[in-house]
């Protein structure tokens, strides 16, 4: 982190003694993880928490609040309305539900992740409105370059998502003129 200055990074998540035992993994305090986000805060512009109990008015709002959407893999257990008023970004997730999480706190959700499409793209599909679809079903009669794979179908998935999103935050004519 400190090597490359990143603009995010996070910390590992906030857990219980209990979380932590059924897991398997060790356990860390709240106190020792919010010093390592200090640490962090000394070359990442941002330090993402990721509380997985309700510790969420003992962090500092100088930090992100990072949620786990729900997967096979796990998540955060609290619901996403206790994040409201911070500033938020998502983690994991296929973008449907990134997008069904957003739409329940717009206000404060202000990152989130793109592994999966990221993911899907390694295999040549990309991200549309409509859900994912393959690179070469939508490249018909257009000149898309397919043998390069992933990066053209990750270009348009980022592409499409903030296609998306910008129907729910317009850009003024202010913020065009000043990039």
């Amino acid at each position: 982190v400190a090597k490359y200055k990143p603009k995010y990074a996070t910390v590992r998540d906030v857990m219980t003694p209990e979380q932590c035992k059924e897991a398997g993994i060790e356990y860390y305090s709240l106190e020792c993880i919010l010093d390592w986000a200090a640490e962090l805060a000394q070359y990442a512009q941002n330090v993402i928490i990721i509380p997985k109990y309700d510790c969420i008015d003992q962090i500092p709002d100088k930090y992100m609040l990072g949620y786990s959407v729900p997967t096979s893999y796990g998540g955060t257990p609290l619901p996403i309305e206790m994040f409201s008023g911070r500033r938020v970004h998502l983690l994991g997730g296929n973008p449907e539900v990134q997008i069904e999480y957003y739409l329940k706190i717009p206000d404060s959700v202000v990152s989130l992740d793109n592994n999966q499409m990221h993911l899907r793209a390694s295999f040549g599909n990309t991200w549309t409105w409509n859900g994912y679809t393959r690179l070469q079903d939508i490249e018909q009669g257009r000149n898309i370059e397919t043998s390069l794979g992933l990066w053209p179908a990750v270009a348009l998935s980022i592409g499409n998502f903030v296609s998306y999103f910008n129907q729910f935050t317009p850009v003024s004519v202010d913020q065009e003129k000043n990039g």
